[in-house]
């Protein structure tokens, strides 16, 4: 599932005009720099990223398989900042045996085929928004990270400042050693460096 859903966002990324850095090179990165979930994204990690790919944006997508449904989350981040650009869900009844899966998943990448960053004249000079990762109290884990992209791509859509993106702040906040229950003054500002 995993391969397809790379190959589904590759083309979804072809379509909206973008070139698409290699898989197994963004994976390679990420092993060396332990990146092991979205959710735990470095700006070292972004940094390589750009540097030895020239990436300027990553497309970040989950793909849920949950109560016979298939959904996919995805948000696309500057490599430069870890600002947000976009963000956007879809989902689908998930295929029966007799489908095909790799098909189902390229039709739920390409409902996301509108993607196109936020204008910057949106955002307000010097205004950033965190956004901590949804936890899925009373929810499956595929509903809370469903309802986060949404959530954020409405944010984005309605100019509210730049969004640091979720996976880059809880991976900072790991990276000092403090979890993403209680986001105080100083880890704020640790953050923000």
């Amino acid at each position: 599932m995993r391969q397809a859903g790379e190959r589904a966002l590759e083309e979804t990324a072809r379509r909206a005009g973008r070139a698409p850095v290699e898989a197994a090179l963004v994976l390679a990165l990420q092993q060396s720099h332990r990146v092991r979930t979205s959710l735990g994204l470095t700006s070292e990690f972004l940094a390589a990223l750009r540097a030895q790919t020239g990436a300027t944006c990553v497309l970040v997508g989950h793909l849920f398989l949950y109560h016979e449904r298939l959904a996919l989350a995805a948000r696309a981040l500057r490599t430069a900042d870890g600002v947000l650009v976009w963000a956007d869900a879809a989902e689908t009844a998930a295929p029966t045996p007799d489908r095909d899966w790799e098909e189902t998943i390229a039709r739920l990448a390409a409902n996301l085929d509108g993607w196109r960053p936020a204008p910057a004249a949106a955002a307000r000079a010097g205004e950033s928004l965190l956004v901590m990762p949804a936890r899925a109290s009373g929810l499956e884990p595929a509903e809370g990270e469903l309802l986060t992209a949404c959530l954020l791509g409405e944010l984005l859509a309605r100019g509210r400042g730049e969004v640091l993106d979720p996976g880059l702040l809880a991976g900072q906040l790991q990276a000092l050693g403090r979890g993403t229950a209680s986001l105080d003054a100083p880890a704020c500002a640790a953050v923000r460096r």
